[in-house]
């Protein structure tokens, strides 16, 4: 029996076989991240690519979802109907146009709310979620009926309730139909990358709905075990010029990226998004060396003169 009662103890302690400590916090520099409006979502450009098991990204008039697990699981990318299904539990949209369990949203991805994300109402009694627990950790659908319920109504937020991936209750009725672009938008959110059991800060900045085309755009913590000296520098892209005192420009841009500026330190300096021909103005940079991150994959070394 004591033989028994020790391997029991260690399989609610370590289950699966994987330590409690084997999760990881990415708290490194800030990146942000952005998707123009109708543009192929499809293309690398326009992909958030976190992990291997983890692209972000987003249709039109759609949530945003996890585009390489349609890849892995199907080897085509998922259908409106897909999605909507997996969103909502409901071919109301349409049928699907392949057979899998719907989860609530961004397969391999959950949600939690943090204690620091940035609401001005008041949230008193809410279980928020820590980065490197599961617990308090939801489906997309949830923490957006979440997020209606703690902004919308007031009472005993102990109370709320996450019955499946679809289904939220607060004191003990069904409540919310989620309105994703009226609640997200300067949220701050723990992301729970599941197959890589990575957790991470994401913010969302802006979301087009509408005719907006499935543009949308955040910030979030970054790898920080991955140091600037890392990083492969690209030998497509080109900057120019190189040294520079004013504004420096990147060629070869097939769309629109997202940029970042880090310094030699690997502290992000500045952030946004650059074009064709755009310049980037850095007349504000001390001196010195600086790394130029393009989409979060590119990087060129460039010096401020």
């Amino acid at each position: 029996m004591k033989q028994i009662y020790i391997l029991f103890t260690i399989l609610i302690l370590f289950p699966y076989g994987k330590e409690l400590d084997a999760q990881t916090i990415w708290t490194g520099p800030d990146l942000t991240f952005s998707k123009a409006g109708s543009v192929d979502w499809t293309l690398e450009d326009n992909q958030d690519r976190l992990t291997d098991n983890v692209w972000i990204t987003r249709q039109n008039r759609k949530s945003i979802y996890n585009y390489k697990w349609w890849q892995d699981n199907f080897s085509v990318d998922a259908s409106p109907e897909d999605l909507s299904y997996d969103f909502w539990n409901d071919d109301w949209d349409g049928i699907p146009s392949q057979t899998f369990t719907a989860t609530g949203g961004t397969k391999g991805i959950k949600w939690a709310l943090l204690d620091d994300t940035g609401s001005t109402t008041d949230w008193t009694g809410y279980n928020y979620g820590v980065l490197g627990d599961p617990a308090n950790f939801y489906s997309f659908n949830n923490i957006i009926q979440i997020i209606e319920i703690l902004e919308e109504t007031t009472g005993d937020f102990s109370t709320i309730s996450v019955t499946d991936d679809f289904t939220v209750t607060f004191n003990e009725d069904d409540y919310a139909s989620p309105d994703i672009g009226d609640y997200i938008v300067g949220k701050k959110f723990g992301v729970w990358l599941v197959d890589d059991d990575v957790y991470l800060t994401l913010t969302i900045n802006t979301w087009g709905s509408g005719g907006g085309g499935g543009a949308f755009s955040y910030t979030r913590s970054t790898d920080q075990t991955l140091s600037i000296n890392d990083l492969e520098l690209e030998k497509d892209l080109t900057l120019s010029p190189n040294p520079s005192s004013e504004f420096i420009k990147i060629s070869n841009l097939k769309s629109k990226a997202s940029y970042s500026v880090y310094n030699i330190l690997g502290a992000n300096i500045k952030s946004g998004s650059v074009s064709e021909n755009e310049t980037i103005d850095i007349r504000d940079l001390t001196e010195g060396v600086y790394f130029l991150k393009i989409n979060n994959r590119n990087t060129i070394k460039f010096i401020k003169e």
